[in-house]
């Protein structure tokens, strides 16, 4: 099966091996770990985690994203902070990318709280660190507090967001899939995306995709339900 395949190719790189087979790494170890819940490979991606933040040879180049991003998966506050500290000592915009799309992995609901705080400190440029909490919003144990977070603090974040940045604020209601949230996202972001050059644009184009991901989804209930009866 996959997990015995993920197990076999390990994270680190074996001499001789092809392309294919560090394709497959890449893209299978990550899954694999996040999707379904195998221990072990967590427990190594946490090992190479905590060895890459004092020694970026300890990862393989191609497999810096995959690891840390698995190893927060199920991370605790003890490498959110390595985390943190590495993404202060990052000395390009890439590595820089990388840490904070890895903040993005922790599901945790109490970790995944604590990256919204270091992503908006003022140790970082906001355009760059935001990105961790955009894409906190396409998991699903996190989605609904980005939302949560973004709405209490829509104010402060709009004020330290450069023009145009500050237009993408409304996208957090993509989360939702049903029209009650689509009422709700506009209830509270019409009245401020008016203030905000292009917000209204972005604003409607939120509520188009939670209405037709509600509709989408309210055609296939009833096959779905009867797929589901046939293996009962």
């Amino acid at each position: 099966n996959f997990g015995s395949l993920a197990r076999e190719l390990g994270w680190q790189p074996h001499p001789g091996e092809d392309n294919n087979t560090k394709l497959l790494r890449k893209d299978l170890l990550p899954f694999i770990v996040e999707k379904g819940d195998d221990p072990e490979l967590g427990k190594e991606a946490y090992k190479l985690a905590t060895q890459w933040v004092n020694d970026h040879k300890a990862v393989d180049p191609e497999m810096v994203g995959g690891v840390l991003c698995a190893a927060a998966t199920h991370g605790d506050d003890a490498l959110l902070n390595l985390y943190g500290q590495a993404a202060q000592k990052a000395q390009d915009a890439e590595e820089r990318s990388a840490i904070f799309f890895a903040m993005s992995c922790f599901e945790n609901p109490e970790v995944a709280k604590k990256v919204f705080q270091i992503a908006v400190s003022k140790d970082f440029d906001i355009r760059d660190s935001l990105s961790a909490i955009w894409e906190m919003q396409m998991h699903p144990a996190t989605g609904e507090l980005v939302y949560d977070f973004v709405t209490k603090n829509v104010d402060t974040l709009a004020s330290r967001l450069p023009r145009g940045y500050d237009a993408e604020l409304p996208r957090v209601g993509q989360v939702y899939c049903d029209e009650e949230h689509a009422k709700q996202v506009e209830s509270f972001f019409r009245p401020r995306a008016a203030k905000i050059s292009g917000a209204p644009r972005l604003l409607d184009q939120t509520l188009e995709q939670i209405r037709l991901c509600s509709a989408f989804r309210k055609a296939q209930q009833a096959s779905f339900a009867e797929f589901l009866q046939s293996y009962k």
